[in-house]
Order: C-alpha cells, then structure tokens, then sequence
C-alpha cells in the first residue's frame, strides 16, 4: 500500500517511518528542504531510537521536495 505523509516534524517523520517498518511504501512531503539531509546522514536524532528506523527502512521512505512537485504545494 502507498502512503502519502504531508508535515514530517516531531510526529510526522516517526511515523512515516513506523509505517515504512511495516511494509508500507510512504511518500513523505515537508515544506522544510533540509530533512533531505537530515534522512540521508542521520545526522538530527529527533525521537529515540528514529535514526535507526531511518538506517534500516529508507529503502521504503520517499522524499517529496518541492522541485519534484514542481509548485505544487
């Protein structure tokens, strides 16, 4: 199933990745650019135990940025 998350702040990145633990394609969108970084280097622990959720299930997590949605949003 595919799953689209709008906001990846303190609850919405937890989740998104949750979702991504359990098999679920997510598609994650933030106005906020730098959580590109932030989910490729691990580099911002914002919840316990959420960088090793990001190690193992990116593969299931996709960014939205808003040069993909071309204005969009």
């Amino acid at each position: 199933m595919n799953v689209s998350i709008i906001g990846l702040g303190r609850l919405g990145l937890p989740f998104s990745f949750f979702l991504a633990s359990h098999g679920q394609q997510v598609y994650g969108y933030d106005k906020d650019n730098s959580l590109e970084n932030i989910i490729k280097i691990n580099k911002k622990n914002l919840e316990p135990n959420l960088n090793n959720y990001i190690k193992k299930y990116r593969k299931n997590f996709f960014l939205l940025t808003n040069k993909m949605l071309g204005g969009l949003l």
